[in-house]
């Protein structure tokens, strides 16, 4: 069982570092590799190269409970996002709103637990650090469907024009 546990965990990092994970069904004695987060595959495959390493690590289980490193991805992935916001917007409204609000208020791109800072959010400094992170999952799964959504247009245009060149006159 000591021997099962160490090749266990050894299958779970080695899985972890390329978003797969091992999904074992005891009733066909089978363990079934399958993708850990698809979305964040997705769109690891639409943005720059070095934005793509920084969503897919974000996911990784080691990352659970280090929140600057978290912050730091998803300022990578917000700097990435603004000069598309308007593109957000359009899309859909309460997602951008969300994405910037978080953005803003969280203590990522301000220091929002400076007492008597013009950035500073009481509720944030009463927030419990497993609060907090809750929050930055939350960001993160907003910023990837956003990624997913601008590519959508894109695609949704592509269609369009099929529509027109296949379609009867």
């Amino acid at each position: 069982e000591k021997h099962f546990s160490i090749l266990e965990e050894t299958l779970t990092v080695c899985l972890s570092q390329y978003n797969y994970k091992g999904e074992y069904f005891p009733e066909l004695e089978q363990l079934i590799v399958i993708e850990d987060k698809p979305e964040a595959t997705a769109v690891a495959e639409i943005v720059d190269n070095d934005l793509s390493y920084k969503v897919l690590r974000y996911n990784h289980y080691m990352l659970k409970g280090d929140l600057q490193t978290k912050k730091d991805i998803l300022l990578a992935l917000g700097a990435d996002l603004e000069p598309k916001r308007e593109q957000i917007k359009a899309i859909d409204k309460d997602l951008e709103d969300g994405i910037f609000y978080i953005l803003n208020n969280m203590n990522l791109r301000h220091n929002n637990t400076a007492e008597g800072d013009k950035h500073y959010r009481q509720a944030v400094v009463n927030m419990d650090s497993a609060t907090l992170e809750n929050w930055y999952d939350e960001l993160y799964q907003m910023m990837l469907l956003a990624y997913l959504q601008m590519d959508q247009v894109a695609r949704n245009a592509k269609v369009k024009t099929l529509k027109q060149a296949v379609s009867p006159k």
